[in-house]
């Protein structure tokens, strides 16, 4: 439970969400090196300064949902696979609580709803 926390904490704030969204799919005239997103690209793009680049950068890596590659001097950034599949199956997992709530809405409101708390507090 403690890792969607922190995901969702991670995507909530409105830079971060911008910097996996750029990671995401990177404008070729944005980023400096054809080996990909750094921290200075970053700054250029969102304007914040490099320690608060780099607050957010540590976010989303403690989240899982980036990686880093050093190259010389420069780290590089990209997203991890492995993240996003663990917010896919959380969602995946409502989803079909929601769909089985409103299949079974219009038949028995009260038995659905005590069916679906009992598979999220398996969760």
């Amino acid at each position: 439970m403690d890792h969607v926390v922190g995901v969702f904490k991670a995507l909530s704030d409105p830079y971060r969400l911008k910097i996996v969204m750029f990671l995401a799919a990177p404008e070729p005239e944005r980023i400096r090196s054809p080996l990909g997103v750094c921290s200075a690209d970053l700054q250029d793009l969102l304007g914040l300064s490099q320690p608060t680049i780099s607050h957010h950068l540590k976010l989303l890596f403690q989240a899982g949902l980036i990686g880093s590659a050093k190259q010389g001097k420069l780290t590089y950034y990209h997203l991890n696979v492995q993240g996003f599949k663990d917010v896919q199956r959380f969602g995946k997992q409502y989803r079909k609580v929601a769909k089985n709530q409103s299949k079974s809405q219009n038949k028995n409101p009260t038995k659905s709803q005590s069916k679906n708390r009992s598979k999220v507090s398996e969760l």
